[in-house]
Formats: C-alpha cells, structure tokens, sequence
C-alpha cells in the first residue's frame, strides 16, 4: 500500500465479534544523495570529469541512474529522484569512472554501508517507527592516478643545469622493471625534467 511518498510497513490484525480490523502504518520515504570526492595526492584536477551512480533494489534490478561532474573543485554531488522505503534494502555502484580514477570506497550517513562483490555497495534504510527520517547521504571518495616527479641534471663538477638528458621511469614489480612513462614523454627545459605518469595502487 501506498500513499504519496508513504509506504506501508507495518500492519496490525485484530479479530472480534464485529470481524476482523486491520491498521495499516505508514512510513515515510527518504531522498538519496551521492557525493562524489577525488583523493588528490596533491594533484591539480583540470578539466570536468564524470561518474555515474547507479541505484538498485534488493534483487539488484535497477532503479535509476545519476552522472555527478566534477569540475576542479574535487567535489561534486547529484540526488536521486527515487524515494527510498524505509526497511529495505537497496544497492549502488560506480558503473562508469572516468580513465585515472579509481573508486577506493564509499561511506553513508544514516544507512551502513558495506562493500558487496562486483563493484556493489549495500545498504538498509533504517526503520524510525514512526518518527520523521532522515534522507541518506553516500561519500564515494576515487583516488586520481596520477603523478608528477620533477628533477634536475646538473653538472657534477660546476652545479650547471644540464639539458638533453634522456631518462625513463620504471615500476618495479617482482624484481622486473615495469615502463611507467617513456623517454619521449618525459618534458625538458634548462636542466629542469618533469613526467606525468599513471599510479598503481595496491
């Protein structure tokens, strides 16, 4: 039963003389906002980058979809038009990240949040029992892959900065070198040399 945003939750059945009585509660539905945030590792983000969030029920079929920007603010968030009951059990994923971005976790305010298998994060909407609920809040934080190192050759007799070095960045993985960034990606100037290259994380 349903009425407006309340959904049936509870109901109540008494008997007697005159027949049977059944009092039906409603409860109210709550709102579902997701806030994304980027790990930045001191990184600058340039650029609008995009996620997208989708909700499911708790067979995981799905309900509704939200794309939340980031535009250098490190931070963004979208809601979600359908209303959550009270008692359920719903799901969410990441279903399109960004290429450098990583989804290292989500946390919610109200609801726990625990991490499912396949990218899914489960969560219950609390029961109030007839007190006014408190619309749900999920953070999901993705850590930005991407590096900077910057160095400079110089002489080792006279400290003059050096030009024309050629140098390559490897990751060692299992005592074998790994190529993160190549020679020609590697920016040069006045002995200053700076690379961006794409993180691991473990």
């Amino acid at each position: 039963v349903k009425i407006g945003n309340d959904v049936v939750t509870t109901r109540d059945t008494t008997s007697g003389n005159q027949g049977v009585t059944v009092t039906f509660t409603n409860e109210k539905q709550v709102g579902l906002t997701v806030t994304k945030q980027i790990a930045k590792s001191g990184m600058n983000i340039t650029g609008e980058h995009s996620f997208t969030f989708t909700l499911y029920d708790k067979d995981k079929k799905e309900l509704e979809s939200q794309t939340i920007k980031v535009n250098g603010t490190a931070s963004g968030s979208e809601s979600f038009t359908k209303k959550l009951s009270q008692g359920q059990t719903y799901y969410l994923k990441e279903t399109d990240t960004e290429t450098g971005f990583v989804l290292t976790g989500m946390t919610g305010s109200i609801a726990e949040i625990t991490k499912d298998e396949d990218g899914y994060y489960k969560f219950t909407v609390p029961n109030t029992t007839g007190k006014e609920p408190s619309d749900i809040t999920v953070t999901a934080t993705n850590t930005y892959l991407y590096g900077q190192v910057s160095f400079m050759k110089v002489d080792g007799e006279t400290g003059k900065a050096l030009s024309g070095a050629k140098f390559r960045i490897v990751r060692v993985e299992e005592q074998q070198e790994v190529e993160v960034v190549s020679k020609d990606n590697i920016k040069s100037g006045r002995g200053a040399y700076r690379a961006n290259f794409t993180r691991k994380l473990e």
